[in-house]
Formats: C-alpha cells, sequence, structure tokens
C-alpha cells in the first residue's frame, strides 16, 4: 500500500507507519510483522495483533481453506522427539482489538480432545491421500513383521505397558498410540512408576531449526550409515538408516561391512519394502554413499543424490534427529531387560519399527507414518516388550527326537519381528541359533537373565553413533566407547564417549588437527547424566590413545576368542597372502607380524593394525585377514574361468544358524548365513573346476554318449554341508562338498576293489613317541581335494547330474567327470593308490603293520641318492654314520596319512622341506606347520630350557561333545572324582526288568553312550579303560543303574577332559621297576 513502511530506532522504538497514523509494535521479543492484503477498495479499518512465539507442539490447529493443507506429515506425540513445529502457517494469532477498530479474525478453534479422538478413529481421505501419494491406488505392502501371528490376540495395555514397548517414552496422552491403531485398548491411565529404562538416557532440550516439508511420499529420503559400539548379533556392524521427509516414515537395513556390495543390497530392499526408488536421496558427504557402486545403483534407477557440504552433515538433520531417538529407545530396551550390548542391531530395528507406529497431528486428527504409507493403521497384537522371554515347541535336539515324557518346548529371548513371516524371532544363547516359531507365548515379566545366567551379560547399555568419514590419515583420539575423565564442580567423574564431533572440513583428519573449530564431544557420565566437553578438556584428563580403550589391562580382552595373542592369521599384504601371528605391544599397538614360527624371538617383518579394535570386522569380512594358517587359493582373486570370489578356508565363527541340511536351505534369502554357505560353495566348485574334474555337457551330448554305450545312466549328487570344530571345539571352518550319489550306480564292485585303509590311532601315538624322542615337532598337511586328484579309468566314466540348488545351473546341464569324486563306489580305494604310489615314487615304503605309516630315506627323480648306509638307530640314540669314505648318511622321514590329512617328521629339517618341496610338485597340498589338531586330538608342544621337548595329547573337543550330547555338561565338575561310583559296584546292579517299556530307548541311548568312552579310552583316556569293561558287559540290557554309571564315568572324563597322553624327550627308554618298600 502507498505511504506505508517500517521505523525503528534505538531507544525510541519501532512503529509501522500508515498513509494517516503509526502504530508502535513491541519489540522486545522479535520484529517480525506478517501481514496480507486486503485489496485497494477494502474500507475496512486496520488492526494488528502482535505475533506470539510459536510454539513446538501448539495445542491448537490454524484453520486454513483445506484443515489437511496444514503439515502433510505429522508431528510426534513424544516431548523430545520432534524436529519441526506442527504448523508452517504465517497467519498472525488475534489480540484482543482496540476500541476503534472493527471486529479481527476470528480466534482458530481449539479442538477438543473428544472430537480429537473422534476423527482419528476415520481412515484417511482420498483428499488426504492423493497428497501424500501420488498413486493412492498403489500403496507398497505392509511387511509381514508388521502383521501378528495366529496366537498373538492382545489388544488391551495399560499405560505402563505402552510405555515400554515404545521404549520408555513419555506421551502427553497416552490415548492418542491406542486411537491411532487398528484394534488397541487402553484399559488404565495413571501416574507412570519410574523404570529403568527412563534412566538410561536425560536427553538435551531440542535444538535445530524445522526442515523444509515435501509434499509427497519418497520426494526425497534422508540417508545415512549408523553403528554400533561392537559386532552385534546377527553379525551386523553397520546399518543404513533411511527417513522419509513427507511422512517420517524410517527404515533400517543391517550391513556386516561397508563394502559397495552391502550398500547396494541395503538400497534393494529398501526398494522392495517402499514400493519404488525415491526421487532424490540426501545424504552426508560421504564418498560411500555419494560414490562407488551405491551412486551407480541410484543413477541406474532413475534418481539422484544430493549430499551435504562436507563438514556440514547438519543438514542431514533429519536422520540425525531420528537416529537419536531411535538409540534412546534402543538403550532403554537393552536397559529394561538387562541384556548385552551386541544387541544392538535388533534393538534399533525394533525400535524404528514402533517408531513408525508413534501418532502425529495431521490437520483435525491424529495419524502415524505408517497409516501414511500403507493407508492401514498399526496393528496393536504385533506389539511387545522387546528382549523377553519366550516359549516356544520344540521336540528334537539336534537329530535326536525327545522322549514323550520330556518337555516338548524350548526358551528363547524375542529378539523382534520377522521381516519375511509374521512370527517373531527368537534367540536362544546356549544354542547359539535363531528360531521362528508358528505359535510361541511370552513372559514379559522375567528377564533373560534369568533363563541363562551365564550367557547373557549387562555391560552397561549402549554407544552408537553415525558413520563418519572413514578417509582419515590419522584415527579419532576419542572414539566413542572410550573412557574419559571429566572434571565438574571440583571432582574428576568418569564417563563414556557418546558421539564425537562432526568433521570441519574434508581436510582436517580429526578434532585434534584444529582444536580451535573444533565442536565438542558429547560424554555419558557414570551417573546418567550427559555433557559436552571440549577436545582441549578431554585431553587435560585423559591423554588420547588410539583406538578405543579398555579399563582392563588384556588389550585382547574385548576381541572374540580366535583373536588372541600370537593367535595364527594370514594377511593379504602387497598383492601376496603372508603367514603371520597377532601380536600387541604397550608402544606400537597391534600389529600383523611374520615369525619363523610362534616361539621365535626374531620377527622378518611386520604391519601395524592400527584401530584395529573396531576394524577387525571390515579386515575379516573383506579378506585383508583369514584366520588361521591355510593356503589361499587364486579363486579369492577373479580370474577369466571364475569371478566368484571365494578362498579355500571360509570362517564358520560367525555362523547366527544351525548348519543347514540342504544347498536349497542354505541358499534360501531368508537363511542369515546365505553369503557364507554361497562362498563355501563356490569354493568347493571352483576347485572342482580347476582340477579339470568334469566337463560340462548339454542333454543331447549325454544322450549321444548314452546311445554309444561309454557311460551308464546318469547319477544324481549332492552337496554336503558342515561346519567342522577347531581343537576346543568351536565353530572354525564352513565346508562344502559336493558328493555323487554313489548308491545309485549301476555298477556293482567286490569290497576288496572298495577297500582304503586309514591309518591306525596307535600309528599317530607312535609317532609323536618318537617325534618327541628325537626333539622334533610332527609337521601337518592336507590334500586338497583329495578323491578329486585320481584319474577316472575309461571304464568307469560317468555322467552326474549337478547338485539341487547350484546357483550357476544351467538347463539340461550334466557334468561329465574326467576324475574322480566324492561318493564315487571307488573314489577311496582310487586315491588310496594314487597317494600311496606317489609316496613310494619318493623312495618311501609302508609298514607291516600299518599300510598308511610309511617311513624311508628320500629317494627319486631329481633327488639327491641315499648314502649307503641307512641310518639306524642304536641303543643310545646316536645313528651309525658307517665308514669315513661314505657320503653323510641321511634321515629318514616318517608320514602317517589318513585318507587325505597327514603328519610327518624328520630328524634333518633339511630334508623336511625336501619332502614338502617334492610333494608339491606332485599334487596340491597345504602344509599347516606344526600339528596343533588332528584326528580330533589337541597338541600342545612344549620347548623346555634344557632343550628337551615334551608334547601333550587330549580329546578335550571329543569329550566336551560328548558331554553336551547326553546332557553330562549341565553337571558341575568336579575334578578330584573317580570313574567309580562309591559303593555301588557296577557288577552287583540287578538286571533290568523285560517288561521295562524305557528299556529299548534306554539301550539304544547306551550303546551310544558306552561307544563314545569307548572311542576315548582306545585313544587318549586308558584311564577308564577298567570301568569300561564292566559298563561294555551290560550294552544288550542295561538297566537305569548302569545307564547312570554310565553318565558317572562321562562326568568323570567331562570333568577331567584336559587329562590325557603325554610324551617326555628325557623320559627313560625303558620299563624301570618301582622298588620294593622294606
Amino acid at each position: 500500500m502507498t505511504g506505508c513502511g517500517t521505523f525503528s530506532f534505538h531507544g525510541v522504538g519501532s512503529y509501522i507507519l500508515f498513509p494517516g497514523f503509526a502504530l508502535r509494535i513491541d519489540d522486545s521479543q522479535d520484529n517480525l510483522v506478517s501481514y496480507r492484503p486486503i485489496g485497494r477498495g477494502a474500507s475496512a479499518s486496520l488492526s494488528y495483533a502482535e505475533p506470539r512465539r510459536p510454539s513446538a507442539r501448539p495445542s491448537h490447529v490454524i484453520p486454513s481453506d483445506d484443515d489437511s493443507s496444514k503439515g502433510t506429515a505429522p508431528t510426534e506425540a513424544s516431548d523430545d522427539s520432534s524436529v519441526e513445529s506442527a504448523s508452517s502457517s504465517s497467519q498472525p494469532l488475534p489480540s484482543s482489538p482496540s476500541p476503534s477498530s472493527a471486529p479481527t479474525t476470528p480466534a482458530p478453534d481449539v479442538i477438543p480432545e473428544d472430537v480429537l479422538l473422534k476423527s482419528t478413529a476415520k481412515p484417511l481421505s482420498n483428499r488426504q491421500l492423493l497428497k501424500i501419494h501420488r498413486d493412492p491406488t498403489s500403496l507398497p505392502d505392509v511387511r509381514p513383521c508388521d502383521t501378528p501371528a495366529a496366537c498373538e490376540r492382545r489388544t488391551a495395555f495399560d499405560s505402563l505397558k505402552l510405555h515400554k514397548i515404545f521404549g520408555c517414552r513419555r506421551f502427553r496422552n497416552p490415548k492418542h498410540l491406542t486411537y491411532s491403531s487398528a484394534n488397541a485398548e487402553l484399559i488404565h491411565t495413571g501416574e507412570l512408576p519410574p523404570t529403568l529404562g527412563d534412566f538410561a538416557t536425560i536427553p538435551n532440550p531440542p535444538a535445530g531449526k524445522p526442515i523444509k516439508r515435501h509434499r509427497r511420499y519418497l520426494d526425497k529420503v534422508h540417508m545415512d550409515i549408523v553403528f554400533g559400539d561392537c559386532l552385534g548379533l546377527g553379525g551386523f556392524r553397520y546399518a543404513l538408516l533411511l527417513v522419509d521427509v513427507a511422512t517420517r516414515y524410517c527404515w533400517i537395513y543391517g550391513m556386516q561391512s561397508l563394502t559397495g556390495d552391502h550398500i547396494v543390497s541395503a538400497l534393494q530392499e529398501f526398494k522392495a519394502e517402499a514400493g519404488e526408488v525415491p526421487r532424490k536421496f540426501h545424504a552426508d558427504f560421504d564418498k560411500k554413499l555419494i560414490g562407488g557402486q551405491a551412486l551407480r545403483w541410484i543413477l541406474s534407477e532413475g534418481s539422484k543424490i544430493i549430499a551435504a557440504n562436507a563438514g556440514r552433515q547438519s543438514s542431514n538433520g533429519l536422520v540425525e534427529r531420528t537416529w537419536r531417538t531411535i538409540v534412546q529407545m534402543a538403550r532403554a530396551y537393552i536397559t529394561e531387560k538387562q541384556v548385552g550390548r551386541e544387541f544392538w542391531f535388533f534393538s534399533i530395528r525394533h525400535a524404528a519399527i514402533m517408531l513408525n507406529c508413534v501418532p502425529g497431528r495431521l490437520g483435525r486428527k491424529l495419524t502415524s507414518p505408517f497409516e501414511l504409507v500403507h493407508n492401514q493403521k498399526p496393528d496393536s497384537r504385533t506389539w511387545f516388550e522387546l528382549f523377553s522371554v519366550g516359549y516356544f515347541n520344540h521336540s528334537t535336539d539336534g537329530a535326536e527326537s525327545r522322549s514323550k515324557i520330556e518337555d516338548h518346548s524350548l526358551d528363547g529371548i524375542a529378539v523382534g519381528r520377522d521381516e519375511k513371516t509374521n512370527t517373531i524371532i527368537f534367540y536362544n544363547p546356549l544354542t547359539r541359533s535363531y528360531y521362528r516359531p508358528p505359535a510361541f507365548r511370552l513372559d514379559e515379566s522375567r528377564l533373560p537373565v534369568t533363563n541363562f545366567p551365564t550367557s547373557i551379560k549387562y555391560d552397561g547399555g549402549l554407544t552408537c553413533g553415525l558413520m563418519r568419514n572413514r578417509t582419515d590419515p590419522v584415527p579419532e583420539p576419542f572414539p566413542p566407547g572410550t573412557r574419559v575423565n571429566i572434571t565438574r564442580g571440583g571432582d574428576v567423574v568418569r564417563g563414556t564417549i557418546q558421539r564425537v564431533p562432526l568433521l570441519t572440513s574434508p581436510l582436517v583428519s580429526t578434532a585434534a588437527s584444529d582444536p580451535s573449530s573444533s565442536p565438542n564431544y558429547v560424554v555419558h557420565l557414570d551417573d546418567g547424566t550427559t555433557i559436552e566437553q571440549s577436545f582441549e578438556e578431554l585431553v587435560a584428563l585423559s591423554p588420547p590413545r588410539e583406538g578405543p580403550t579398555s579399563d582392563l589391562p588384556d588389550p585382547f580382552s574385548s576381541l572374540p576368542h580366535f583373536l588372541k595373542r600370537h593367535s595364527k592369521l594370514t594377511m593379504d599384504h602387497q598383492g601376496a597372502f603372508h603367514k603371520g601371528f597377532l601380536n600387541h605391544t604397550p608402544e606400537g599397538g597391534f600389529r600383523f607380524e611374520v615369525r619363523r614360527n610362534v616361539r621365535s624371538t626374531k620377527v622378518d617383518w611386520s604391519v601395524d593394525l592400527p584401530n584395529f579394535k573396531v576394524d577387525w570386522p571390515t579386515l575379516f569380512s573383506e579378506d585383508t585377514l583369514i584366520p588361521g594358517h591355510s593356503t589361499v587359493s587364486s579363486f579369492l582373486r577373479p580370474s577369466s574361468k571364475n569371478n566368484a570370489p571365494s578362498a579355500n578356508f571360509v570362517s564358520a565363527k560367525n555362523l547366527l544358524s544351525p548348519c543347514p541340511s540342504s544347498l536349497l536351505q542354505a541358499l534360501h534369502p531368508s537363511n542369515p548365513d546365505k553369503h557364507v554357505w554361497l562362498d563355501s560353495y563356490l569354493e568347493e566348485k571352483g576347485g572342482l573346476e580347476s582340477l579339470n574334474v568334469f566337463d560340462r555337457i548339454n542333454k543331447k551330448q549325454y544322450l549321444t554318449l548314452r546311445r554309444q554305450g561309454v557311460i551308464p545312466k546318469a547319477v544324481p549328487s549332492m552337496c554336503v554341508l558342515v561346519v567342522k570344530p577347531d581343537k576346543d571345539g568351536r565353530p572354525h571352518r564352513a565346508k562344502s562338498r559336493i558328493v555323487v550319489l554313489g548308491n545309485f550306480e549301476d555298477r556293482v564292485y567286490d569290497k576288496s576293489k572298495r577297500y582304503a585303509p586309514v591309518l591306525k590311532y596307535s600309528s599317530l601315538r607312535l609317532l609323536a613317541s618318537m617325534a618327541t624322542g628325537d626333539r622334533r615337532i610332527l609337521q601337518q598337511g592336507d590334500c586338497k581335494n583329495a578323491f578329486c586328484q585320481a584319474t577316472l579309468p575309461d571304464d568307469e566314466r560317468m555322467a552326474v547330474r549337478p547338485p539341487v540348488g547350484d546357483p550357476g545351473y544351467n538347463k539340461d546341464e550334466y557334468w561329465l567327470l574326467n576324475k574322480t569324486l566324492y561318493g564315487l563306489r571307488r573314489s577311496p580305494h582310487h586315491w588310496y593308490n594314487k597317494f600311496t604310489s606317489i609316496l613310494k615314487s619318493m623312495g618311501l615304503q609302508p609298514s607291516v603293520h600299518d599300510p598308511c605309516l610309511f617311513s624311508g630315506v628320500l629317494d627319486g627323480e631329481g633327488m639327491p641318492p641315499p648314502a649307503s648306509p641307512s641310518p639306524s638307530r642304536a641303543s643310545d640314540g646316536v645313528a651309525s654314520m658307517g665308514p669315513a669314505s661314505s657320503p653323510p648318511a641321511r634321515a629318514e622321514v616318517h608320514v602317517g596319512a589318513y585318507v587325505d590329512d597327514f603328519v610327518f617328521y624328520s630328524t634333518d629339517p633339511a630334508e623336511e622341506a625336501l619332502f614338502k618341496q617334492e610333494l608339491g610338485k606332485r599334487i596340491k597340498v597345504d602344509f599347516m606347520g606344526d600339528v596343533d589338531f588332528f584326528l580330533g586330538t589337541a597338541f600342545t608342544w612344549k620347548r623346555h630350557d634344557d632343550d628337551h621337548l615334551s608334547v601333550h595329547m587330549c580329546q578335550a573337543a571329543f569329550t566336551e561333545h560328548a558331554a553336551h550330547r547326553f546332557g553330562v555338561d549341565a553337571m558341575r565338575r568336579v575334578p578330584n572324582m573317580t570313574p567309580w561310583r562309591s559303593g555301588l559296584p557296577i557288577d552287583s546292579i540287578a538286571p533290568p526288568d523285560p517288561s521295562d517299556p524305557d528299556l529299548a530307548r534306554r539301550t539304544k541311548v547306551y550303546q551310544r553312550l558306552v561307544g563314545s568312552i569307548n572311542w576315548l579310552a582306545q585313544c587318549t583316556r586308558p584311564d577308564v579303560a577298567p570301568v569300561l569293561t564292566f559298563l561294555a558287559s551290560y550294552m544288550k540290557a542295561p538297566s537305569a543303574q548302569h545307564y547312570r554309571s554310565a553318565v558317572h564315568a562321562l562326568k568323570y572324563l567331562y570333568s577331567t577332559a584336559e587329562y590325557g597322553i603325554s610324551f617326555h624327550s628325557d623320559a627313560h627308554a625303558r620299563i624301570q621297576p618301582l622298588p620294593v618298600p622294606p
């Protein structure tokens, strides 16, 4: 309007100038005036109402032409989780009119509570859906995890139950939760008592500016990478968080590493659940999201991505604020149920699901992000207290079925809803397995530690954060989880770093590089409060250390059991794989050292491993480090023949579920270990292809060979999956083996043509005793793909069908065998003949007592001739050297072979090296160094100060396995017990009643139990041979007391599992008579 303006001067005031008068305004709060034109012909009197400061949670709705146009997304009903105001209206709120003014615009209506709740019960109108979705007829499907199971029927909740279900968040009115759901009822509203989860997080006041609201679903989605402070259950170290701007709907997907494949896989899952790809992504300046495979996938889907400027991660504040709320809920879940921080991923995933059910205001009604996306109210029957103890049907223990009198149920911890089905996932810490039962019952009042006292340990809550740029050349001095000292009120208190500051420039490595511009660290104190500290204040009392620190003096205390001092590792360094050991020094930290052996003090070379406690999952997932000393095949790197990454060692240490029974189950999308078993299968198949075991032929070629009589009918094959344990009985290797179903062979052979002997255990003890007497350590080797080495004779050529579930199978494909394969009736015989012929060609001869025990002086083509005479064992242990003119006598090599595994030694290290060299020329072999685990026996070698050698052989792993199989591991260990039951001789026990209905079942279990004891007695535990003699006398019809005696003997073995046989090089060679007492 002509003649209008504003005037403001310090000490005078602020005025609005009109053509005929001036209006003074109150500028104590602000000087922002909103107005609207009234037209040139308007003659109404003017009045002014000073605007009030907008509230983050107004109690009314500002009227508009369309009550659904203001705020297309709901605002959460929590006091501390909103990131924007409820309305974006700029209309001034009216105040009392002046006497000379005309009536003002009436005040907006305050919606009564009953009217708000009544309107909430109505579904969203088509007009509202059109403002959120481009096509309301094709909304995303409701995920299976958001639908209840048949056994879930609870719909009535009290306010305390809702408080715990939603992560101990406080709502102004719990009725808003129930009315915004499909069927929930509130039966009690009262003052909430304090809970543990209330004190898990003390929130700070809300801060930050509102985010511009987008109008439609998937117009813009914010995303970021988040992480926990340990390797969580499920094998996840990271997660991808996505939040839709229009509806505030959030998704979370776990990732085992930060490789491009895992990020793209998470984005593909997001596309499947969201229905389509967003038009625009918004992320931090993170090259893992705005570059590489992730960027190529986003562009290929017709979308684009916008990144915040480097150091300006606050531009991605929607994800940061949502993540902060999720962490607060997750921390409450963990604290409320007193579980360990390894449950962090399940807690944040469940928190994201429940956050989608939190209602907010949309116009004149309440709705939730779930309803805005799916046009359905969330079903309250899917709500439950996370980490509650549950019970479900379970009638088998491994391959054995439980009897009718035993309970057919199993307990577990409810860790979340299954994404593929409508049931709950239960985790049992004892079996370390996941279960998805169709029916279950929850005991929400019981803590998991009461059911699993030795497996659940509460370690003080959760420390999570957003993923920072990992391209920093210097590690963060105070990473999340670091314990620091803080000065408050003159006293020094302890706390834990909860969040680190964001980068201020891509050229600045850490906050320590530029203290003047660094933001603050967020420290969670031990008393539950949160405080911000600058880098200088932390350095003053807590000198920075690389990597997360620990209060324990042992730096290996927080690492897995297979990462201890001097653990065997294989490292990919400068294009080659090297065998070495893990070590730690106070000065240099963790490092990979290459030495001759673990006892050697000389380090050939080493590689520093900075921040190893945080980065070890990534190093192992990317195959930079591999557990154990295993020769890595060329299949680890892509080649023209097989581009699938694979190694001849696939670790089973992080398996989440039991070993699947078939390849189809192993590679099923619902199997959390499908990637591990895929790598294992590709390793096996790639090894067969490298050895030219078979040629692929089509059906036409197969039929031609059949008509010519070259091959018989094709035999089916299968893939056998097994988890191999280590010497401690823990999962060590995920092994796949392609085998032929030999029972379908048309050809029939005599036993003599199929027989293949193996090494006797007595021969293994003999080799260990001989090596110890010669002060040498047995060496171990493994023939790779042993049964696939021998060439198949022409009269035994055959075709097989590929295993069911082979991911590379082509229609009408057959495999024409060139070499033997596992499962063929004569494969063991062919392999034995091939391996023994190789040893004989090298000058070794088999023993007359054991055809798999070889000895002799190496003599073959290309090897130095043996001296004459050959060395012989003298009574004093010194070999005869022969005439002075003869060349020095060469030492013998002793070898013991058990199928494809073998042990060997020689008194001369040069002969051992020559044996390795010559055998490696003839067959593919992996030499594994000193024997530490062979034929189920653990070898412990010790070099004494006087240069003597000793070895201890025990079968602790098999003993503990047998104890677990028969339930003895649940009993208390008694190290000083005996295998005899006091006062109850076994031969005095009465025989059983022939009419006993449990006799048949007891007999089978008794025979298995005594058979396990028999194997131990024959190998390394001769101390139980007497009691075994009595127990074996009742194998046909044992009574209940006989069974208890056998269990008692096994309990003795379990209590003394470390017992075994020992050999010492200083022991007397002859039997010494005991002195007769006077």
